[in-house]
């Protein structure tokens, strides 16, 4: 199987580059009262907060596009309300991170084979959301 020429997304570097646009436009959002369309943190669909830096991330978003929901969700779930993103919008990258178990048949290396209990092997996924805002179609229950 070929390898993709494809560069694999780094979105430590995306984030990065982000706060140095926010920064280089001289406003600075995190010096702004932490409301986010009415509430004081993004939320999930589901209505759950989030958390760590996706917090952050999606707070400087919402203040620099001027949202005014702060709701964010994926294309699946956006598609799964009946609800389609608006034409030309751009999504937000938010990362997740977890730990996977890794068993002894699956170790890197010899000198791992010989631990007798599995690994905890932390791991970074990246995955994009759209704000409420750049939604058509929702619907409030």
């Amino acid at each position: 199987m070929a390898k993709s020429s494809k560069p694999k997304f780094d979105i430590a570097a995306s984030i990065t580059n982000e706060l140095i646009e926010i920064i280089d436009r001289g406003v600075l959002p995190w010096r702004k009262p932490w409301k986010v369309g009415g509430s004081a943190v993004p939320l999930r669909h589901s209505g759950e907060p989030y958390q760590g830096v996706n917090n952050f991330l999606l707070t400087m978003r919402t203040i620099v596009a001027g949202y005014t929901s702060p709701y964010w969700m994926t294309l699946r779930q956006a598609n799964e309300l009946d609800a389609k993103i608006i034409k030309g919008s751009k999504s937000s990258a938010v990362v997740y991170y977890g730990t996977k178990e890794r068993g002894r048949n699956e170790a890197a290396s010899e000198a791992e084979t010989d631990m007798e209990d599995p690994k905890s092997v932390p791991f970074m996924k990246s995955y994009r959301v759209f704000n409420a805002d750049q939604i058509e179609g929702l619907r409030c229950p």
